[in-house]
């Protein structure tokens, strides 16, 4: 088959073994791969109303349709599980690495099932999975997990680490992929805790085969060329993408930092995409990324914030949200229903989008300063 492996991966971190299993074309033809496959795999393997943190849960990571080929944005990587904090299937589309590695290494999906009688880590290869003692791992966060692990068995691998709150269960925490993509929300990072599993390496060497690759090429590079000349895609990306915004947020006092206890912190600058930009490492992505010299400048100034672009953490007080709104109103061409009003200092997840374009143009960030 074309763009697959085709095989699945099964690993009893309980029992410390692991199984390789050939898939129908008919299922891919049906389910296609990614969020799709992993659903599949769900519902039909996991007993109605399991705990999330059962053992016989399970824990997917499944890759994407074209998944390894040069193409942007194909870098996703679906990591899907029963949710410890909603109860019901979640799925959290991860960039990254890992997805890519996973196919050269030969699999379409990985799946995670039992409880190791003590933490681990582990690697996957194409000849099969090696179980390591990760005693000296636990209580570790993240990127130190993952620095150790690339110590230990390479660089050549792709990392994903779970931190404290992982161990600890955490009903909403995350799996970090090569020290900075995150398995967000879902607490998916509490159920590969729950199988004391700290972290995972994946090293792949060959990739799957595209039936016609020389298309897949050309259209691949006209999109890469091509996607900064859109003035939208340009207005976003270009500036580090996301993570563009951060020294300019944390000056005027919206960025969320700390797990939300400030509104900015000092460095901000050392973290910002336009740094990120300069140093970008993503092969097929024409969205900036941290490289290991952006990374090294966040391990030097270590802010702890939500997310590279959390939505801004508006004051929680009346008189705050009212001064807020007073700076609205005037910086804004013509007046605001107090809907619009709410729905820029009282739902931040909407609010960062629709303060940008109704009220940049009009000097409300000038004000703010």
């Amino acid at each position: 088959m074309f763009g697959y492996a085709p095989k699945i991966l099964r690993i009893d971190v309980g029992e410390q073994r692991f199984r390789w299993e050939h898939v129908d074309e008919s299922l891919y033809r049906l389910y296609m791969g990614g969020s799709c496959l992993a659903a599949h795999v769900l519902l039909t393997e996991l007993p109605p109303g399991i705990d999330p943190f059962s053992p016989k849960n399970l824990l997917v990571f499944s890759a994407g349709v074209v998944t390894g080929a040069p193409v942007s944005g194909s870098s996703i990587l679906s990591v899907v599980s029963k949710s410890p904090l909603t109860g019901g299937i979640h799925e959290a589309p991860t960039p990254g690495h890992m997805g890519e590695n996973m196919k050269k290494a030969g699999y379409d999906v990985i799946i995670l099932h039992g409880r190791s009688p003590k933490p681990v880590y582990l690697l996957v290869e194409e000849k099969g999975v090696q179980f390591f003692d990760a005693l000296d791992l636990w209580g570790m966060s993240t990127a130190e997990a993952f620095d150790a692990i690339k110590m230990k068995v390479g660089s050549d691998v792709s990392v994903c680490t779970i931190g404290i709150a992982g161990e600890k269960l955490v009903r909403y925490s995350s799996i970090v992929h090569d020290y900075m993509f995150n398995t967000s929300r879902g607490g998916l990072g509490a159920v590969m805790g729950s199988k004391l599993v700290k972290g995972m390496a994946v090293r792949g060497e060959t990739g799957p085969v595209f039936y016609d690759s020389y298309r897949l090429d050309m259209y691949a590079k006209r999109f890469r060329e091509h996607f900064l000349e859109n003035p939208v895609s340009r207005g976003h990306y270009e500036g580090g993408g996301h993570a563009g915004f951060i020294e300019r947020m944390s000056s005027e006092g919206i960025l969320s930092a700390k797990n939300a206890r400030y509104t900015g912190f000092q460095g901000a600058h050392s973290v910002d995409g336009g740094l990120w930009r300069r140093n970008t490492d993503m092969k097929t992505c024409p969205v900036p990324t941290a490289s290991e010299g952006a990374r090294e400048c966040i391990k030097k100034s270590f802010p702890v914030w939500s997310s590279a672009m959390a939505p801004p953490s508006w004051k929680r007080s009346v008189r705050s949200r009212s001064v807020l709104k007073s700076k609205i109103q005037s910086s804004l061409s013509k007046p605001v229903t107090s809907l619009r009003v709410m729905a820029l200092t009282e739902r931040p997840q909407g609010s960062w989008s629709l303060l940008r374009t109704s009220a940049r143009k009009r000097g409300f960030f000038e004000e703010m300063s």
